[in-house]
């Protein structure tokens, strides 16, 4: 009998659909581990979520039970506070990632916990004050940056060390933060001497100059808050600098030109006009009613003058773009400043008399963490 083997062409025809059918196998495989990992079966997960709960409750000072806080906190965290035992596997048996987060919302009355959620960072209130060094990039106390002031018994002036921010217009979507400081860097300043132009100039050039010694990342972000934004920490929706006139300041307690608050520490937004003359008659914490020299004299030299002021205000980055009264218009172009009235108030641009630099930053809110 004549036995027939197999030829090279089928023997060849075998091995590719062989090769075919491990590398399905294998790629599903892999994709089955992939998709396991990080995944914790329902017990852990009730058991991770509980733990967030006594931790919470343990740290009450810092998780407060206010109505719509929302707060982030890291696995990380509470493995380091005890409240949970490492290793923590997946399925698996890969040990999952610490920066999981998980997200505790106080609605109700109650907090209510959620495993790794999207979206989740912690949701700065308007005015939570921040202890930051900008130099180091680094968190500080209330203690540091208290012994960071001057011989007159304010920080105005100060540009580095520890230093008290406020964050403001937050969102719990955001992975970063706003911080407004609470005093002026440089006491007095004009917006541009040149009336007649649109440009931000000498108040640039101090912003540039107060901060040279700044962690790079955070000079970078280093700005003026502008109109707009001032107007949507007080909620004012009527305001848009856009087509806003002269006419359209307002106090922000009533986001209107009715004053209706008086007395220290009244404001609800007191942290937003800080260190101004006066300000603790319309409501502000703490006044500065001190006198400081101009950035530059009037003549133009770049030496500070004798002349002497106090501060009134300090600048936004925004002006005012519709000036509908013609002699105001002659005498130059305006800009919008938070004035030590408690408000949104607006001068020209070249004056340089009594408005400052009061910086805004914006951090990754890892570093606050």
């Amino acid at each position: 009998m004549n036995k027939k083997g197999f030829t090279l062409p089928e023997v060849l025809g075998v091995v590719v659909l062989l090769a075919i059918i491990a590398v399905i196998s294998i790629s599903q495989i892999t994709n089955r581990v992939n998709n396991s990992k990080g995944k914790i079966t329902d017990a852990q997960k009730e058991l991770i979520l509980s733990a967030a709960k006594l931790f919470v409750d343990e740290n009450r000072l810092e998780y407060k039970k206010e109505e719509g806080n929302v707060y982030c906190i890291l696995v990380e965290s509470i493995v380091k506070g005890g409240y949970l035992t490492s290793p923590i596997l997946d399925v698996s048996g890969n040990e999952i990632d610490y920066n999981t987060k998980i997200k505790a919302s106080y609605i109700n009355d109650k907090f209510d916990f959620e495993y790794n959620p999207s979206g989740c960072n912690r949701k700065y209130e308007n005015g939570t004050p921040i202890y930051f060094n900008p130099v180091t990039n680094l968190v500080c106390t209330e203690g540091e940056a208290n012994k960071n002031i001057n011989s007159n018994g304010t920080p105005t002036g100060i540009k580095a060390g520890c230093m008290k921010w406020y964050t403001f217009n937050d969102s719990s979507d955001n992975d970063t933060v706003n911080l407004i400081l609470d005093h002026n860097t440089t006491p007095l300043v004009a917006w541009n001497s040149d009336k007649t132009s649109t440009e931000m100039k000498e108040v640039k050039e101090v912003l540039v100059n107060d901060t040279q010694t700044w962690n790079e990342n955070v000079k970078k972000s280093a700005r003026l808050i502008s109109a707009d934004e001032v107007a949507q920490i007080t909620g004012n929706s009527n305001f848009n600098s856009k087509t806003a006139t002269q006419n359209d300041y307002f106090y922000f307690d009533s986001n209107t030109s009715n004053k209706t608050v008086s007395g220290k520490g009244n404001s609800k937004y007191a942290w937003l006009f800080d260190y101004t003359k006066g300000c603790t008659t319309y409501g502000c914490n703490v006044a500065d009613d001190n006198n400081y020299n101009l950035y530059k004299k009037l003549d133009g030299n770049n030496s500070p003058t004798e002349q002497k002021f106090q501060i009134n205000a300090y600048w936004t980055s925004s002006s005012v773009a519709n000036i509908t009264d013609d002699a105001m218009k002659a005498t130059g172009n305006m800009i919008w400043d938070v004035g030590c009235i408690g408000g949104l108030s607006n001068t020209y641009i070249h004056n340089v008399y009594n408005r400052g630099l009061r910086p805004v930053i914006t951090l990754p809110k890892t570093i606050l963490q």
